[in-house]
């Protein structure tokens, strides 16, 4: 993601309006294009995510199966979760792993920070990979989170 000025960005801000707020916000903005022209584009404000990919050395990872409101299906993914913009994002990744599928790990490696739909969202996601892993009593899951822990081979 670069900040660089000149025709990639970044492009004034005319008008501003917050249309929602809530766990995220949609905000409505008027921007000046570099070919002077004049754009609305929106945004959802919300906070980052993390992802934690735990690599057992016999080659095997820890996902978890859980139920998508927003995709109506059941996905197989790695833990992950929430993590508020300016903290370090490993602190909530090392969290994640141990609240949903009690797991510790002694190496937390940043692999890369994305954003998933840099159109619309300003969110970014931190995804991590997580070695030398041991197990350990689960922090306790979050208040409606239906998930069954599944491990396969990577």
């Amino acid at each position: 993601m670069s900040e660089t000025a000149g025709p990639f960005g970044p492009w004034p801000v005319l008008d501003r309006h917050v249309r929602y707020q809530g766990r995220f916000n949609i905000i409505e903005e008027q921007r000046l294009t570099p070919d002077g022209e004049i754009t609305w584009t929106t945004v959802e404000a919300r906070w980052d995510s993390v992802v934690a990919l735990p690599l057992w050395d016999d080659g095997t990872v820890t996902l978890v199966r859980q139920y998508r409101p927003p995709l109506d299906a059941v996905t197989l993914e790695a833990p992950g979760g929430g993590s508020p913009k300016g903290i370090d994002p490993a602190v909530y990744a090392a969290r994640e792993l141990a609240e949903e599928v009690g797991i510790e790990a002694s190496d937390l490696t940043r692999l890369t920070t994305t954003v998933a739909f840099s159109g619309a969202i300003d969110a970014k996601i931190h995804i991590f990979l997580a070695r030398r892993l041991r197990a350990i009593p689960s922090a306790g899951r979050d208040a409606h989170e239906f998930i069954e822990i599944v491990r396969v081979p990577f």
